[in-house]
């Protein structure tokens, strides 16, 4: 219940006014542009980019940010393979072992009232 508490606090103040215009303070606000200033034009259709060099240049930034080496790939393919290797076994040594301290203690009765 208290995690809800504080989460609920937390999202109120990262969602309060307050909040935005402080960040915006510390990053320092854009002055806004006076009516002296001319605004800029959207750029005519010949300077704007086909969609097919879009598409490249979006090819071209996954492969270069996104896209893990093929070593990393290995690497994290034998990391996987080693944690199998040392998990499922003491998984299963930790499963059988609590079933025959079960198994042990039911056939003892230790709970169970001795008859005279």
């Amino acid at each position: 219940m208290r995690y809800l508490v504080g989460f609920v606090l937390t999202l109120a103040l990262v969602a309060s006014p307050l909040g935005a215009s402080a960040q915006e303070g510390e990053e320092g606000a854009t002055p806004e542009p006076s009516a002296e200033e001319p605004t800029s034009t959207p750029a005519p259709e010949s300077q704007a980019p086909d969609i097919e060099t879009l598409s490249q240049r979006a090819i071209e930034h996954y492969e270069i940010h996104y896209e893990i080496p093929r070593e990393e790939k290995m690497r994290h393919e034998r990391r996987r393979r080693r944690g199998l290797a040392i998990g499922v076994p003491i998984a299963v040594a930790t499963v059988v072992a609590v079933m025959v301290v079960v198994a042990v203690g039911t056939s003892l009765d230790f709970g169970a009232p001795q008859q005279p």
